[in-house]
């Protein structure tokens, strides 16, 4: 049912951009719900072995990711500020720590600043440059959590909270 909404939805919002497009553009676009519908469904069939193989490619980035943060997370917690004695592999080790931890830390509250700043250039625009021309979107409050959530993730975060606002965008005109 919220499947064949969207996918109506989908079909609207072609619809009333087609006058708009070029026509090679235009005549490479569904015309209703249900060539919408075929059409994705023989780009699923056609592409399901990429789609499985990106499938266990993503699994994996997001495994080493969450691999990294927690390494990262225990070297950033690590207690530096008590000199010890150490033999100079363990000495060596200790300094890469230390220099990890520094790393880790610095890159963290850098993104947390970042995804700060584009929230705020988000609200002013959802709150006050909108509204000024005459256009009030739903879910504004909603669009500024996002942003600074996704915002949290470098680069892939900008694309998300991106997607976020031209879909609401899209959906209200």
């Amino acid at each position: 049912e919220k499947i064949a909404l969207l996918l109506q939805k989908t079909a609207d919002i072609i619809r009333a951009s087609r006058a708009q497009l070029p026509d090679w553009a235009r005549d490479h676009l569904p015309t209703n719900v249900d060539a919408l519908r075929d059409m994705m469904t023989r780009w699923m069939r056609d592409h399901a072995v990429e789609a499985r193989s990106m499938g266990e490619q993503v699994g994996r980035v997001v495994a080493h990711i969450l691999i990294g943060m927690v390494v990262g997370a225990m070297a950033a917690l690590y207690d530096t500020t008590e000199p010890k004695n150490y033999k100079p592999l363990a000495a060596a080790l200790h300094a890469r720590v230390v220099s990890l931890a520094k790393a880790f830390e610095q890159i963290v509250f850098a993104q947390v600043r970042i995804a700060a700043i584009n929230a705020a250039f988000t609200a002013l625009f959802l709150f006050v440059a909108l509204p000024l021309a005459g256009v009030n979107l739903p879910l504004t409050k909603t669009m500024v959590a996002i942003t600074f959530v996704a915002g949290l993730l470098p680069v892939i975060g900008n694309l998300i909270s991106n997607t976020v606002l031209v879909v609401v965008g899209l959906s209200h005109s």
